[in-house]
């Protein structure tokens, strides 16, 4: 299932890259998310795949946090469950369910570079090591820069990939 999820997030990560439209798009961060989720990820559901229904996405969701965190749950800019219209939390609201990818996003915009990144990076990390069943991307946009770029780094367990995808916005 992980190569499966990693070639799902790929693939849908450099057709976002390669679309016409995000060039020298003037948009914040939930607009990538959205746009991202209804172009590029939406289509890729199928059957017979982990990734079969497109209500297994959720944006700005809760999911648990690792126990040493003060609050239970956190949003996350994008999940994949392993069900559609799956929450983390059971009957007694509980938070326990974790969803198999968990991505966080950032745009450096011109001259305003996003400072949240290396404590997004830090919370990924420490979650994939807690739940390492479960897939986490950081994806960045650096519109800061003459050549604009797609960043992805990619954590799984105690492993982090930096700049996992690299990919021009062409």
């Amino acid at each position: 299932m992980t190569e499966y999820l990693d070639n799902l997030v790929r693939e849908s990560l450099v057709a976002l890259a390669a679309d016409v439209h995000v060039r020298r798009w003037r948009a914040k961060e939930r607009n990538w998310v959205n746009y991202y989720a209804h172009r590029h990820l939406l289509s890729r559901s199928a059957q017979g795949t982990p990734f079969f229904d497109p209500a297994q996405i959720g944006i700005e969701v809760a999911v648990p946090q690792p126990p040493d965190r003060p609050k239970s749950t956190a949003p996350k800019d994008l999940v994949i469950w392993s069900m559609p219209g799956a929450t983390c939390w059971d009957e007694d609201w509980t938070p326990c369910s974790q969803p198999m990818v968990v991505t966080e996003w950032k745009v450096h915009r011109p001259g305003k570079r996003n400072r949240e990144v290396a404590s997004e990076r830090y919370w990924l990390a420490k979650y994939c090591s807690w739940q390492p069943s479960v897939l986490g991307f950081a994806i960045e946009i650096d519109l800061d820069c003459p050549d604009p770029i797609l960043i992805c780094s990619r954590y799984s367990g105690a492993t982090e990939q930096p700049q996992w995808l690299l990919a021009a916005l062409t």
